[in-house]
């Protein structure tokens, strides 16, 4: 048997010829990822969580709906803003790299925590996720489709610049799965050593 008979295409083919049109079996549930999607407009509110440290709640602030080129801008500003008061390294340009990955998730149920004052950030989202974590990070790997190209760029750029800026300077890049979908990426770059006095 070749192996093309198993693809879940012709499963799926055969399973919805054996049955009869019309009950609900033969009515498939349409998922998040071929579901129309309006591109151009965030309806969606992302969370910024700022921690002093992990003994106490975060400070929230949120991100409302907005055009999309708008509310990347903002969600981007507000992370890099956060981040540099508390004394974080991490510039404008990565995490504006890694907050525009979002899009791949439609903006469902964003939070960003802001950790180890500023160094350490996490975004975390519930969309579909990451498969291919390895190849996520080389270039030219990417699930971008057309409406997406007007807010980024979509060839597959955006984790590997990333990974080689925090790999130059003893950072790191970690893509994980969310507790239940989604993914989580996590930007870390070493805090400074203070110098000793002497």
């Amino acid at each position: 048997i070749h192996e093309s008979f198993f693809h879940p295409a012709y499963i799926l083919s055969d399973y919805l010829e054996n049955i009869e049109p019309g009950s609900p079996a033969h009515a498939m549930p349409e998922t998040a990822e071929h579901t129309p999607f309006d591109f151009t407009f965030v309806d969606a509110v992302a969370r910024i969580a700022l921690y002093d440290d992990l003994k106490s709640a975060p400070r929230i602030t949120k991100i409302q709906p907005a055009a999309t080129d708008e509310f990347i801008e903002t969600l981007t500003t507000t992370v890099y803003e956060q981040s540099k008061l508390c004394g974080g390294r991490i510039p404008y340009s990565v995490i504006r790299e890694v907050s525009e990955n979002f899009i791949h998730a439609r903006f469902c149920e964003i939070v960003v925590s802001i950790l180890d004052d500023g160094n350490t950030i996490r975004f975390a989202d519930q969309g579909p996720g990451i498969r291919e974590k390895d190849k996520a990070v080389k270039p030219g790997f990417s699930s971008a489709i057309e409406p997406m190209k007007d807010y980024i760029r979509g060839v597959g750029s955006g984790f590997p610049i990333v990974k080689d800026y925090l790999d130059d300077r003893d950072g790191s890049i970690i893509i994980e799965d969310n507790l239940v979908t989604g993914a989580v990426v996590t930007i870390t770059l070493m805090a400074q050593a203070t110098p000793v006095a002497s």
